[in-house]
């Protein structure tokens, strides 16, 4: 085999393997993010008994999933608000129209932060957990 054959095998494989770690690469970079659906509870309880605990130290839930129920107080097309103290952001493939105000609910959602203004615990990419 001549020097310029050789030279392009290995300039070919080359390519091949540099491709085959650029795709996987890509696929591993961009997988989708895991829904709320798919993610376990870090606390399952009242929203009233979550905020109590999040006052003390909210650093510990911070971005984690949580599932709290109680009475909801405030109802809009894309959030809800219950005990007066837990907002919730629904997710926007969901819609609420099912749901009413003083109506008991179960919701599953991400962890965002506690408001020491308002007082206020908040949850975003919340779903509704039906038993």
């Amino acid at each position: 085999m001549n020097l310029k054959r050789k030279a392009k095998i290995y300039i070919a494989i080359t390519l091949l393997i540099i491709s085959g770690i650029l795709y996987f690469g890509y696929k591993e970079i961009y997988k989708p993010h895991p829904s709320i659906h798919e993610l376990a509870s870090a606390f399952d309880g009242l929203s009233a008994d979550f905020q109590e605990e999040v006052m003390n130290s909210s650093a510990q839930y911070q971005g984690q999933v949580v599932t709290l129920s109680g009475v909801i107080t405030d109802l809009t097309a894309v959030d809800v608000t219950l005990n007066g103290n837990t907002f919730c952001q629904i997710d926007s493939s969901l819609t609420v129209e099912h749901l009413s105000v003083d109506g008991i609910v179960k919701l599953k959602g991400r962890f965002i932060g506690y408001d020491d203004l308002l007082e206020e615990v908040k949850l975003n990419n919340c779903i509704i957990i039906t038993d």
